[in-house]
């Protein structure tokens, strides 16, 4: 185990090519993050890790980088979506038509009857509608995430917390133990429930363990004993702290 003196530092290292910002912090553990839009590769290591077991950690991940990178610059690449009427939308990992009238007095999106029915006014543009459906989604995962926390801070033995929905590029969830509060990510409205169901699970759990030990898996499958599936699901998407 790598030691946990020092304060954090920050250096560059290259390798194959590529310039790879090397974060040193006073951790346990190594993370490997794609950066998004830019696909910048991003080390966190252990502040006493050397540097030839971080090359080393790049060459066991380099087909997995490589394959994260051209995924990243080819996304990057498309135009951006205009939530037309009949485009597909993922809610809660499943897909809904989305219909789009535009002649609202008072703009707003709703589900109903298995559609995501948006009221915009005239003209509204693409931002516009990206604007209305962002607070749609705000407003789906709160319900979700009050029943969520409330259920499982009760099983965990947990004081009250407070809770909040962000927009997150490398993580699902985080926690702050100092303030009792949990971030999650803005991007789980996309994937099934269950795994909004794991990620407040795992956050609320960091509030007993702190570190991604055998106790804090144990305390996760004492409450929530099918984590593995949706842990598995969403580290195909980021290669998060999770």
């Amino acid at each position: 185990m790598w030691g946990r003196r020092g304060k954090s530092t920050e250096t560059r290292l290259a390798w194959r090519g590529l310039d790879v910002r090397v974060l040193r912090k006073p951790n346990r553990h190594s993370y490997l993050r794609i950066r998004t839009p830019s696909a910048d590769v991003e080390v966190s290591a252990p502040l006493e890790m050397p540097l030839s077991a971080i090359v080393a950690l790049l060459d066991e991940r380099a087909q997995w980088i490589d394959h994260q990178r051209k995924r990243i610059l080819a996304a990057g690449q498309q135009p951006p979506k205009r939530f037309v009427d009949g485009a597909s939308i993922l809610l809660f990992g499943i897909p809904h038509p989305l219909r789009v009238f535009s002649d609202a007095k008072f703009p707003g999106v709703e589900l109903a009857d298995g559609e995501i029915r948006m009221r915009t006014r005239e003209h509204a543009s693409a931002d516009e509608r990206a604007r209305l459906l962002q607070g749609f989604y705000r407003d789906q995962l709160a319900q979700r995430i009050a029943l969520l926390v409330q259920r499982y801070r009760q099983r965990l033995g947990l004081a009250e917390l407070r809770w909040q929905i962000r927009s997150m590029r490398t993580r699902w969830g985080s926690c702050s133990t100092r303030t009792r509060r949990i971030s999650l990510n803005l991007e789980l409205v996309h994937y099934p429930e269950s795994c909004l169901e794991y990620v407040v699970v795992h956050e609320l759990v960091h509030f007993h363990e702190r570190y991604h030990n055998a106790r804090f898996y144990s305390l996760v499958e004492s409450v929530l004993p099918q984590w593995e599936y949706a842990h598995t699901r969403l580290r195909k998407r980021y290669d998060a702290e999770l």
